[in-house]
């Protein structure tokens, strides 16, 4: 009789361990063959967390830090740590809002926390507490992943040489190895107090939804974006008046014969000969024809010189217009 005891204690045990293993926890709304497209810049085709990132990001599980950006190196926080958990499972309504202090029933990440306390998975940081905005790390990732689906038992916890078997998440740690949820940050590490990172959450949740495929489509690029050069004004040449046009006198030597006899003035040396000739005629005594020069500077004309003026080039103004790259997804 105490054999047959004994058996179906053996029995009762096995299934309990069986039912404790149990594939990973997933919510009807988590599509295993999502289509994604490919919008985030900082997500690399050959980053580890690449297909995790959009599964999550197709499932609703994850937004991104922006429209183009996740921020996979930036540390996973507790708020947001909930978030991805609480999503992963359909985002129930969990009965109130209130159990931690620093947990406003305005943020983000409220229900989250919240439903993630109904549930067992998170007791916070103190009765009181849950500080949502420090860093999670990634014993506390195992942890939370372990409490969500049902805290099952390891078949041992003696995996990573840091990760001492008596500790608080060392079966948790265990049972996510086991799994295949990681592989430690070596063969025989875990590093359970660093903090994990975006990149390593999204890769822990999809591996513990057992790796689904992902369809992404990716950015094809038709036209690469381009700087055009608009021109508003043509360059051009400006003639810019230096000098007004002007006339410039001409100067010259003119001499002017005085007469000493009779005192007339002429202009020509023939004028006073002729004039000297005529008065001795009439008076042979006269003086006229003797004379005295006068040595003068008297304008002679003018030269005319045009405007002065200076060729000024003006470039030609212009603004750039980019444009985007074109393209469509496929």
């Amino acid at each position: 009789m105490r054999r047959n005891i004994k058996a179906i204690m053996a029995a009762t045990l096995t299934a309990a361990m069986l039912l404790s293993t149990s594939a990973p926890v997933l919510a009807d709304t988590v599509d295993s063959t999502v289509k994604v497209k490919a919008e985030f810049k900082d997500v690399g085709e050959n980053a580890y967390y690449y297909m995790p990132v959009y599964w999550a990001k197709g499932n609703g599980i994850t937004v991104g830090t922006s429209a183009t950006t996740y921020g996979p190196n930036q540390p996973c926080t507790r708020g947001q740590m909930a978030a991805f958990l609480w999503r992963l499972n359909g985002s129930p309504e969990p009965q109130k809002t209130n159990y931690f202090t620093d947990v406003a029933d305005t943020s983000a990440y409220a229900k989250a926390v919240a439903w993630a306390k109904e549930k067992g998975i998170t007791v916070g940081t103190s009765v009181t507490t849950y500080s949502p905005n420090q860093p999670c790390t990634r014993a506390q990732m195992a942890t939370f992943l372990w409490r969500l689906n049902g805290s099952p038992e390891p078949e041992k916890t003696e995996y990573f040489e840091d990760v001492a078997p008596d500790s608080n998440f060392a079966k948790a740690i265990a049972w996510a190895k086991e799994n295949g949820i990681t592989s430690g940050t070596t063969a025989t590490t875990f590093t359970p107090g660093r903090t994990c990172t975006r990149g390593e959450m999204a890769m822990f949740l999809w591996k513990q939804s057992d790796s689904p495929e992902v369809q992404i489509s990716k950015w094809i690029v038709d036209k690469p974006a381009w700087d055009e050069t608009v021109v508003d004004k043509e360059a051009y040449d400006e003639q810019v008046l230096v000098k007004e046009a002007w006339d410039e006198p001409v100067y010259g030597e003119q001499v002017i014969y005085h007469c000493n006899g009779c005192g007339a003035v002429f202009y020509s040396a023939a004028e006073l000969d002729a004039h000297g000739e005529a008065e001795v005629e009439k008076n042979p005594m006269s003086e006229c024809g003797n004379f005295w020069a006068e040595y003068k500077q008297t304008q002679t004309g003018t030269t005319h010189h045009d405007a002065v003026y200076q060729t000024v080039h003006h470039e030609a103004v212009t603004h750039v217009v980019h444009h985007e790259a074109t393209g469509h997804w496929a």
